[in-house]
């Protein structure tokens, strides 16, 4: 019982905890302690007559049965009720009490507990200002104060001037695939940075990432278009073109990245990364990671990224600890902005909290809210307890964090409450028109809402946009609605942004999918898996077209087959591409047995000629020629000229590697007359090149050189680099089996 009365007054639950109270005071009536926390709850309710008849009772009950008075911190308690009373000094049924002026933001409270970091980290500024660049891995639990470390260093970086960009994880499944690096490049990419940028690097590499960073083709219409190459390759591509970039600006003017909540990044985002790590030392780009240690070693796939960066070199690694009790001690003095320290109702809040300093101030501020902890004319700080109190164990302190926000929250009126759960489903950053049109209020109200939610630090105001002053409070924020109150929201948010962001195809997933929008969810869910798709993430696409099937499941009336199909076969060449050979085979399997159900000749053409390069892949070239025979039959039925040249080509490959070259190259010879006609230069370059090693294998060295030079020559004039590597690096091996060693030289370089 007592348990029971402590954990609900520690979560602000004061009638309840009054009932456990009363119940184990009439349970065990000489149980002391049982009658001062009834009058200590009724004390907190404001409710003093009820608190000083307890005191008599309690009186009456141990001088009849022990023949003895209260004790000298009962008759304390009963004192200050008396005091309180006369003065009318506490109201705690008011609700709306305003905060503290020295509890409104964190940045007004100068750096506790930091300084060794802190003076590391400016030691790593510095050395990239002189072209020694590299990273920081700061590391430590929700709260222990990583995103104030940061916000020091930007400062300080700019006072010394260096360029700051920020970029933010994101605590949602559908995000961009390299979205936390788009975020601090697009912030950027200003006119005149766009200017210097493309003068510094090729159009090459700016086209690769058109898909990276989106604005870059309103910046350069003008950009010529990637040649499709490999996804492991573009993959590749794109990571050279994010390194030049980065490099480049560094060449503008020293910068810092500062890459928060890697632990929600992207496996793309932190390849690139890793990609781009060792060639900082030479540099003025500082780039610095912050992550929760938990959530990040509870993704296996992001914690062994973060390790292979810490394995690289040329960096910092801090894992940040709480604070310890003197920096506790200090961390209340200056958010209370006391003169002298308070170490008795220090230590009780550093016993509760453990010294995170998000616990402490959040602490501070529910006291505050709840006017236990008050402000007198003087400008002294005083609890109701000061006077009779040992070690402040009458402080109702919540045992965690959430539930001390959760506490904070109850407090809130209707509209800031309403202002508050539409911020948490649009997310940790949101726009003012999509507030006040998600909150369901007129702009002026929700103005005063959003002011009354920043003054109580639940929000902060950015330049452009808002922001949630911790992830925690969106966290429990969402933890207090009920499930059909969120999907209401997220549809509504849905509508919302896609009537003013219909290119954020993401974001209209994660709340399509979150408010059961079953065929917006299948819709969007397919176009962001194109998207992940097109940036060679893998993951990011596999993930989303999963997302899109599970929504088409939904449907009450499907769209139609082919478009199901068309996802199935999408996620299974992602497998392909990633190497995946199993789960493509299962997907190609499956698109084979609903289409032939349905007739789709299409579908199965498509599939049958991506399993069999699978079966080429695997090294079975029996099987792949038997697919691949069946493909054509399939795409003939269908009428598709392009997918009766893709199997014209899979069945030269698998011919060639049986040892029937000549049966190869009449294929091969029909698959580049088709492939010409449909003008698909890049697989006709392909084509061209495996031909000529058909030649070569028969000893027609004439043939093999003419049709190779032919290739060679479309790729050149794509300006293909990887393809013009294969077609020289061939040729080189040609010229050199001929004994024409000057030729082969001057194809090898």
């Amino acid at each position: 019982m007592e348990r029971l009365t402590a954990r609900c007054k520690a979560e602000g639950y004061y009638e309840e905890a009054l009932q456990f109270a009363r119940q184990l005071a009439l349970a065990e009536p000489l149980r002391e302690s049982a009658h001062c926390e009834v009058m200590r709850l009724y004390r907190l309710l404001d409710r003093p007559q009820e608190a000083l008849q307890q005191y008599e009772t309690l009186k009456d009950i141990l001088a009849l049965e022990l023949a003895i008075s209260p004790s000298a911190a009962a008759t304390a308690i009963s004192q200050q009720v008396l005091r309180d009373n006369q003065r009318q000094r506490h109201r705690f049924t008011d609700r709306r009490i305003p905060p503290s002026p020295f509890l409104d933001s964190p940045f007004s409270i100068p750096l506790v507990g930091r300084g060794k970091e802190r003076e590391q980290m400016i030691a790593s500024i510095d050395s990239a200002i002189q072209r020694t660049g590299g990273f920081v891995l700061v590391g430590g639990e929700a709260g222990v104060g990583k995103s104030r470390l940061l916000q020091e260093i930007a400062q300080d970086a700019a006072w010394r001037g260096m360029q700051a960009l920020w970029g933010w994880g994101e605590d949602r499944a559908s995000v961009p695939s390299y979205n936390i690096l788009s975020q601090a490049l697009q912030a950027e990419l200003t006119p005149l940075r766009a200017m210097q940028l493309r003068a510094l690097v090729d159009d090459v590499w700016l086209s690769a990432l058109a898909n990276v960073l989106p604005n870059l083709t309103s910046l350069w219409p003008d950009l010529p278009p990637g040649i499709p190459l490999k996804p492991d390759q573009e993959q590749k591509r794109v990571h050279e073109a994010i390194a030049r970039v980065v490099l480049a600006l560094g060449e503008m003017t020293p910068h810092l990245l500062i890459l928060e909540d890697v632990h929600w990044a992207t496996e793309t985002t932190m390849e690139a990364l890793c990609y781009l790590a060792p060639r900082l030392s030479k540099s003025h780009i500082l780039i610095v990671l912050s992550y929760r240690t938990g959530e990040a070693q509870a993704r296996p796939e992001i914690w062994q990224l973060i390790q292979k960066l810490d394995e690289l070199g040329n960096h910092r690694r801090f894992q940040l600890a709480r604070l310890t009790d003197e920096e506790t001690l200090e961390l209340v003095r200056l958010g209370l902005g006391l003169r002298r320290s308070a170490p008795r109702f220090t230590a009780r809040v550093q016993r509760e909290t453990g010294g995170n300093p998000l616990f402490v101030l959040e602490t501070l501020r529910v006291l505050h809210d709840e006017g236990i902890l008050r402000r007198d004319a003087s400008g002294a700080w005083n609890t109701p307890w000061d006077a009779t109190t040992v070690d402040y164990a009458e402080l109702p302190v919540p045992p965690g964090i959430r539930e001390v926000i959760a506490r904070r929250l109850r407090r809130l009126g209707r509209e800031e409450r309403s202002a508050l759960h539409a911020a948490a489903i649009l997310g940790d950053r949101f726009e003012f028109g999509l507030i006040s049109g998600l909150a369901a209020m007129d702009r002026k109200m929700c103005m005063q809402a959003i002011h009354a939610l920043i003054s109580r630090r639940f929000l902060e105001e950015e330049p452009n946009t808002y922001r949630f002053s911790h992830n925690l409070v969106r966290q429990v924020a969402l933890m207090e609605m009920d499930e059909a109150e969120k999907r209401r929201l997220h549809g509504a948010a849905f509508d919302l942004i896609e009537a003013r962001h219909p290119e954020q195809v993401e974001t209209l997933a994660y709340h399509a999918t979150a408010g059961e929008r079953w065929q917006q969810a299948f819709i969007t869910n397919r176009q962001a898996g194109d998207r992940a798709g097109a940036a060679y993430a893998g993951d990011r696409a596999i993930a989303f077209y999963s997302l899109a099937m599970k929504a088409w499941t939904h449907l009450e009336a499907p769209s139609p087959q082919h478009d199901f199909l068309a996802v199935l076969h999408s996620r299974g060449e992602v497998f392909q591409e990633t190497g995946r050979f199993q789960q493509a085979e299962r997907d190609f399997r499956e698109v084979i047995r609903r289409a032939e159900k349905t007739g789709d000749w299409d579908a199965q053409a498509l599939a049958n000629n991506n399993l069999s390069y699978l079966q080429f892949q695997r090294g079975d070239y029996d099987l792949a020629l038997t697919l691949s025979i069946r493909a054509y039959d399939q795409a003939r039925r269908a009428g598709s000229e392009a997918l009766m040249a893709r199997a014209l080509l899979n069945s030269a490959n698998a011919l060639r590697n049986l040892g029937r070259s000549d049966d190869a190259i009449d294929y091969y010879r029909r698959a580049a007359a088709a492939l010409e006609a449909l003008q698909d230069d890049t697989r006709l370059a392909d084509c061209l090149n495996r031909m000529g090693y058909a030649h070569f294998f028969l000893g027609q060295m004439a043939e093999a050189e003419a049709v190779m030079l032919r290739g060679l020559a479309i790729r050149r004039r794509w300006d293909d680099k990887v393809g013009l590597a294969y077609s020289l690096s061939n040729l080189s091996g040609l010229y050199a089996f001929k004994g024409d060693f000057a030729r082969a030289l001057e194809a090898a370089v």
